[in-house]
């Protein structure tokens, strides 16, 4: 399955959710493996993401990044917001076909926590 950086960045915000859920054991298993695949691509996105912090970030008069309340302050906004665009625009891949919502079970989630689960799910089973 291809998806960009950004879709999977919406998909580990919104897996929680699903995975915090009584499912099936076969979904279950399917969902577990699809997050470490999702997590080791974003991995690699957090480093290449800390290097934009490091190059646009604001810095003390050590050197040092400034991180205010969790955040770091960035001193080019624009050229840190272009570079993040086009990274997460990136394509991925990972080694996994949809999910049929039925075989999820009768489980209830929030509209947007599907939203952010996009191309994990498909609506049914594929003839």
């Amino acid at each position: 399955m291809k998806l960009t950086l950004g879709e999977a960045l919406d998909m580990a915000k919104a897996l929680p959710t699903l995975l915090d859920k009584e499912i099936p054991v076969r979904p279950a298993y399917w969902l577990g493996r699809a997050v470490d695949q999702i997590n080791s691509k974003l991995k690699a996105f957090e480093a290449v993401r800390f290097k934009l912090i490091e190059k646009y970030g604001e810095k003390d008069s050590d050197g040092k990044l400034i991180n205010k309340d969790g955040q770091y302050k960035i001193a080019d906004t624009d050229g840190f917001n272009k570079e993040y665009s086009d990274i997460i625009s990136e394509e991925i891949e990972i080694k996994h076909k949809p999910i049929s919502v039925e075989d999820l079970g009768d489980i209830k989630i929030a509209s947007s926590a599907m939203i952010g689960l996009g191309k994990l799910l498909k609506d049914s089973v594929e003839e």
